[in-house]
């Protein structure tokens, strides 16, 4: 399980968003799920946008098997499986944050990518290997 922790701040009409994990990798062959948790140490008010939370951008690959959806005010979470193989190249999955605070919403856009297993070990050294 990956958590994506995002830190909203709002001070003198000057707007933060920090992410711990700006980019979630998920390993070859692995379902992970991600969960984005607001911090608790947040501009107090702040909140996940209550349809828009966590969504994904136009032009992606599909999002399998659990598209990120609301758990509450301060939690989104989603399921994404990587079915890649050697030779494909890596998925990204571009998605947007999206805080309310004081009637106004602001955006914040971080990645998620799905990571190709490394490529098997050249013949030779398998071979050279098993000689000694």
């Amino acid at each position: 399980m990956a958590t994506v922790t995002v830190k909203f701040t709002s001070s003198n009409n000057k707007v933060v968003f920090n992410i711990d994990k700006l980019k979630v990798h998920v390993p070859p062959h692995k379902t992970e799920t991600i969960t984005w948790k607001l911090a608790p140490s947040s501009t107090s008010g702040a909140k996940f946008d209550t349809a828009n939370g966590i969504e994904l951008k136009p032009g992606g690959p599909p999002w399998t098997p659990t598209v990120p959806f609301r758990v509450s005010d301060d939690e989104w979470q989603g399921t994404l499986q990587n079915a890649l193989v050697h030779g494909n190249a890596p998925q990204l999955f571009r998605y947007s944050v999206s805080i309310v605070f004081n009637g106004v919403t602001y955006e914040w856009d971080p990645d998620v990518q799905n990571d190709p297993p490394p490529p098997p070990p050249p013949e030779d050294e398998e071979e050279e290997h098993g000689r000694h």
